[in-house]
C-alpha cells in the first residue's frame, strides 16, 4: 500500500490545498494517471499515481489545506481497503507524520471541527476495521459540519479574508459557488460606500481593486526578481518560415504521420536540438555560477485559468516532433484549466505570442533559467530572395540572455544555427517520420 502525498513543489511552501479529486474511494488507478489537482503558492498542479492498483481512501477532500509531504490518500490492492487506514497510520506514526492537517485554519473554512484520534498501537484485523470505522465516522461527520463549497468560491474567499459559514449557496444542493461570494463582497462594498456623497473621493480605484491570487502574486515575485537580478541583453533575427510553412501544410493536407504540427511545435523541436550544442543556455544561473543541465526540458508558455503558466515537456531532445506536439497539446489543455502537468523543472522557456499579430517583443528570463526564446507572428513580407524581390513568409524571434552567464557572440551562435535550422525544416520533420 503506497501512501499518495500533498507534493512539495518548492522549498518554502509549507501547505497546499487540495482543488479537485479526478477519483473516488475504490476507484481503479493507473501508475501515471492523475489523481487529483493541488493549489500551491505557485500554481495548480496534477499530483499523480506512483503505482497502479485502487484508490483505498481519500484522506483529504476539496478544499482542505495539507501539509506538504503529508498523506492524502492511500492507494493499494481492493483487499487491502479493510486495513487502509491501519497500516496508513502506523506508517504516518513512525515517521510521516499524521493523516490530518496540521492545526486549525484561521479562516474557517474547510476546517474540521475535530480530527481523527491518533493510534498508537493497532492490532489485530477486527481492532484494526473496528478503529478505520470510528475514525471514519468521525471524519464524516466533521465533513458535514464544513460549508460545502467549490474551490473558486473557496479560493476567492480566502483571499478576501471572508467566512463561509454564514453564506448560503446557490449550487447544487445548496453547494456554495463563486457567484453567491461575489453577490457578498459586492453587497459588503455597496455597504462601505454608502456614507459616501455620490462621487466624492474615496481613495480607492474607479473601476474597484482585482487582488491578486496567490498563483499571480508567486508570478508577479518571480517576474520582479528577474527584472532586478537578472542583466537581461536582446538579441534579434529574421528566419524565412516558407520552407517549414510549406511542409506543415502538405502534412495537414496529405495524412502525414502528424497532421497537427504547429509553428510552437517546430520552434520547440528546433530549440532543443540546437541546444544541445550550446549547453550553457541550457542551465540555471546563481549568484555562484551557471549550473549547465544534463537532460533539456524546455517549458511553454501558456496562458492558464489565472495568469500565465509554463508546462514542461521532459526531455524534449530526445522527443520526435510527433511526441513534441502531442506533449504540448496535453499540457496546453491542463492550463486552461489552470493545471500544470508537474514532471519536471524547466531549463530552458520558449514564448509564442505571434498568433495574437505580434511581430516581436522582449520577454523576461524564467528564474533561474538563463535564457528564454520568444516568437512573434509567421507573416508575409517583401524580402530579397535570389537576388529578386520576394513575398516570403517571416518570423522575428528574439533571445533574451542573462549577461552574468553568457555573452552577445555566443547567443547570436545559437540564434544562427536555430535560423539554418527552422529554415531547412527536413531533419525536424524527419524525426516525426521515423517515430
Amino acid at each position: 500500500m503506497t501512501p499518495v502525498l500533498m507534493p512539495q513543489v518548492g522549498e518554502n511552501l509549507k501547505t497546499g490545498i487540495v482543488v479537485e479529486w479526478y477519483k473516488g474511494e475504490m476507484d481503479p488507478v493507473a501508475k501515471g494517471e492523475a489523481l487529483l489537482a493541488v493549489e500551491s503558492e505557485k500554481a495548480v498542479f496534477e499530483v499523480a499515481a506512483e503505482e497502479s492498483g485502487v484508490l483505498l481512501r481519500i484522506l483529504h477532500g476539496q478544499g482542505d489545506e495539507v501539509a506538504v509531504l503529508e498523506p492524502v490518500a492511500f492507494i493499494g490492492r481492493a483487499d487491502e481497503a479493510g486495513v487502509a487506514g491501519a497500516e496508513g497510520m502506523t506508517a504516518l506514526d513512525g515517521g510521516r507524520g499524521r493523516a490530518t492537517r496540521e492545526g486549525a485554519r484561521g479562516d474557517g473554512m474547510g476546517a474540521a471541527d475535530s480530527a481523527p484520534a491518533e493510534v498508537a498501537e493497532l492490532g489485530g484485523g477486527v481492532a484494526v476495521a473496528e478503529q478505520l470505522e470510528a475514525t471514519g465516522e468521525r471524519a464524516l461527520d466533521s465533513s458535514a459540519r464544513r460549508k460545502f463549497a467549490s474551490p473558486s468560491a473557496r479560493r476567492l474567499a480566502r483571499e478576501r479574508g471572508m467566512s463561509l459559514t454564514d453564506i448560503l449557496g446557490s449550487g447544487p444542493g445548496g453547494r456554495i459557488v463563486k457567484r453567491d461570494v461575489q453577490q457578498v463582497l459586492a453587497a459588503a462594498t455597496a455597504i462601505a460606500a454608502a456614507p459616501f456623497p455620490a462621487g466624492a473621493p474615496d481613495g480607492s480605484a474607479d473601476g474597484g481593486v482585482v487582488p491578486f491570487s496567490r498563483v499571480r502574486r508567486h508570478f508577479a515575485e518571480r517576474m520582479m526578481l528577474s527584472a532586478r537580478t537578472k542583466p537581461h541583453f536582446y538579441l534579434s533575427v529574421d528566419v524565412d518560415m516558407t520552407a517549414a510553412s510549406h511542409k506543415r501544410r502538405q502534412a495537414k493536407d496529405g495524412g502525414d504521420v502528424h497532421p497537427f504540427i504547429t509553428i510552437t511545435d517546430l520552434l520547440i523541436k528546433a530549440t532543443a536540438s540546437t541546444l544541445a550544442r550550446f549547453e550553457r543556455l541550457n542551465a540555471h544561473v546563481s549568484d555562484v555560477g551557471n549550473a549547465l543541465q544534463k537532460e533539456i526540458h524546455i517549458g511553454v508558455a501558456t496562458a492558464g485559468a489565472d495568469g500565465l503558466l509554463v508546462p514542461v515537456i521532459p526531455q524534449t531532445s530526445v522527443k520526435s516532433l510527433a511526441e513534441i506536439s502531442l506533449v504540448r497539446r496535453e499540457n496546453s489543455a491542463a492550463a486552461a484549466r489552470g493545471v500544470i502537468r508537474r514532471r519536471c523543472a524547466g531549463t530552458f522557456t520558449i514564448t509564442n505570442l505571434g498568433m495574437y499579430g505580434i511581430s516581436r517583443f522582449l520577454p523576461l528570463i524564467n528564474p533561474p533559467e538563463c535564457a528564454i526564446l520568444a516568437a512573434g507572428a509567421v507573416e508575409e513580407r517583401i524580402v530579397a530572395h535570389c537576388g529578386q524581390p520576394a513575398v516570403r513568409d517571416m518570423m522575428t524571434l528574439t533571445l533574451a540572455c542573462d549577461h552574468r552567464a553568457v555573452d552577445g557572440d555566443y547567443g547570436a551562435r545559437f540564434l544562427a544555427e536555430l535560423k539554418a535550422a527552422l529554415e531547412d525544416p527536413t531533419d525536424l520533420f524527419r524525426s516525426s517520420e521515423s517515430a
